[in-house]
C-alpha cells in the first residue's frame, strides 16, 4: 500500500474524499488521521497490550493557514495521546535519542560506518533532554534549545560554527531517515532550527610549522612520555583522541604498521609508519601487555583530551609557539604540509580520517600552492 503523506498541503488536496480518514503512522499504537473533504482529523491510540482502538475527533483547524493545518493537528494529538496514556512512549524509535541510535543500526546493516553518529551522540546528545523527547512531541523550541547548548564548549568558551554544524548534521541525518520510516511524522520541528551555518568552514588560523614541531618536541625533555607522544603525533596525520586509544596490539613492529581502531572516521585503517616513529613505538611496547595503552599512566589508565589537552597547550605557550596554539595547530599543520607537498588529497584523507571535500573546505589556500605551481610551470 502506497504511503500517503497528510503533512502536506498538495499531498492533501490530491486525496480523493471519503468517509474512512486518511492514518498516518506516528508510532506505536499512535496515527493521525485526514479525512478528505471534510477536511477534519482524528487521532487514533491503541494502548500497549490491547487490541482496542481508541479516536479522538480534533476539528478542522480552519481558524489557520492551510500550511500550519498538520503541525496543529499533531499538537493537539501528541497532547491527547499523553492524557490517554500517561508515561507511557513508544520503544525503538520513539525518542530523539531512539531514533539517532536507530539510524546509526541502519549504516551498520548498509555496510556504512556508523562510528562518528555513536561518537556524535555519546559527545552532544546523550545525557540531554532533548535525547528523551518523543519525535511526535518534538517542537523547534527544544531543538534550538539543544542547539544553543551547543555553542558553549567543554572549556566553556563559545564552540565553532564549523564545529556546531558538525554536530548538527548527524542529528538532522538521523531524524530525516526517522521521517522517511514513518509516514505522517514532519521535519517541521528540526528543519529550520538544524539549517547549518553558513561561511562556518573557514580554514584555520594557526599551523605549525616543521620546524615548530620539532622545537617544541625538543622542548619537552624535562617529560620523556609527553615528548615521545608528541612525537608520534607530529609525524602523523591523525586525530590526538585517536592515538589516546592505541593499544600494544594495535602496533605490528614486523610490518612497521599502525592500526588505528578506534576514531570517529570509523576503525579499520592501516597507516605505514616512518623507521624513527616505528623505533619509538618499540620502545613503548616494550614490557606492557597486548592489551596495555601504548600512550598511558602504568599501561592502564588512558589519557584523555580533556586532561591533556591543557597540559599540551600550557607547554607549547611555554615553548614559544604561537599565541593560542593548542593540541590541534599540529595536526592542522601536518596536513599542510602534505598538502603543500603536492601529496594526493585521496591519499592524505585515507592517512589523516577525513573526506577530500573537507580538506579543500578547511585548507583551499594551501591547496592552491602545488595546484598553481605545477600550472605555471606548464607555461615555460
Amino acid at each position: 500500500m502506497p504511503t500517503i503523506d497528510i503533512s502536506r498541503v498538495s499531498s492533501r488536496n490530491a486525496l480523493p474524499p471519503r468517509r474512512e480518514p486518511y492514518f498516518a503512522r506516528l508510532g506505536r499504537g499512535r496515527a493521525l488521521g485526514y479525512r478528505a473533504g471534510s477536511d477534519t482529523w482524528i487521532a487514533r491510540l491503541t494502548l500497549t497490550g490491547s487490541t482496542v482502538k481508541t479516536y479522538c475527533s480534533l476539528g478542522d483547524f480552519a481558524q489557520l493557514p492551510p500550511t500550519h493545518r498538520y503541525q496543529a493537528a499533531l499538537d493537539a494529538a501528541t497532547a491527547w495521546f499523553g492524557q490517554q496514556a500517561p508515561g507511557q512512549r513508544d520503544k525503538g524509535r520513539d525518542t530523539v535519542g531512539e531514533a539517532v541510535l536507530a539510524y546509526a543500526d541502519y549504516l551498520d546493516q548498509m555496510g556504512r560506518s556508523s562510528a562518528d553518529v555513536r561518537f556524535r551522540f555519546k559527545e552532544s546528545l546523550d545525557g540531554h533532554r532533548l535525547a528523551r523527547i518523543s519525535l511526535a512531541a518534538l517542537t523547534p523550541e527544544e531543538v534550538l534549545r539543544w542547539r544553543r547548548d551547543l555553542g558553549v564548549g567543554k572549556n566553556g568558551q563559545p564552540s565553532p560554527p564549523a564545529t556546531i554544524n558538525r554536530k548538527l548534521t548527524f542529528l538532522r541525518a538521523a531524524l530525516n531517515h526517522a521521517q522517511s520510516s514513518m509516514p505522517g511524522l514532519s521535519n517541521y520541528a528540526w528543519k529550520i532550527p538544524l539549517k547549518s551555518q553558513t561561511n562556518a568552514n573557514r580554514a584555520r588560523r594557526i599551523a605549525l610549522t616543521k620546524t615548530q614541531r620539532q622545537q617544541f618536541v625538543e622542548s619537552l625533555a624535562d617529560n620523556p612520555a609527553l615528548q615521545d607522544f608528541m612525537r608520534v603525533y607530529c609525524a602523523l596525520p591523525i586525530r590526538i583522541g585517536a592515538l589516546y586509544d592505541v593499544r600494544v596490539r594495535d602496533y605490528h613492529p614486523e610490518h612497521g604498521t599502525l592500526t588505528i581502531v578506534q576514531d570517529k572516521a570509523g576503525a579499520g585503517r592501516v597507516i605505514q609508519l616512518p623507521e624513527a616513529i616505528s623505533a619509538t613505538l618499540t620502545k613503548l611496547a616494550r614490557g606492557k601487555g597486548r592489551t596495555d595503552f601504548l600512550f598511558s599512566t602504568d599501561g592502564e589508565v588512558r589519557w584523555t583530551d580533556s586532561h591533556m589537552s591543557r597540559q599540551i597547550k600550557a607547554r607549547m605557550a611555554k615553548a614559544g609557539m604561537p599565541d593560542g596554539s593548542t593540541a590541534y595547530a599540529v595536526r592542522h599543520g601536518v596536513l599542510t604540509d602534505m598538502i603543500v607537498a603536492g601529496t594526493p588529497l585521496a591519499l592524505i584523507a585515507e592517512l589523516g580520517g577525513t573526506s577530500e571535500q573537507m580538506l579543500r573546505a578547511h585548507y583551499s589556500k594551501a591547496i592552491s600552492r602545488p595546484e598553481s605551481r605545477t600550472a605555471l610551470e606548464g607555461l615555460l
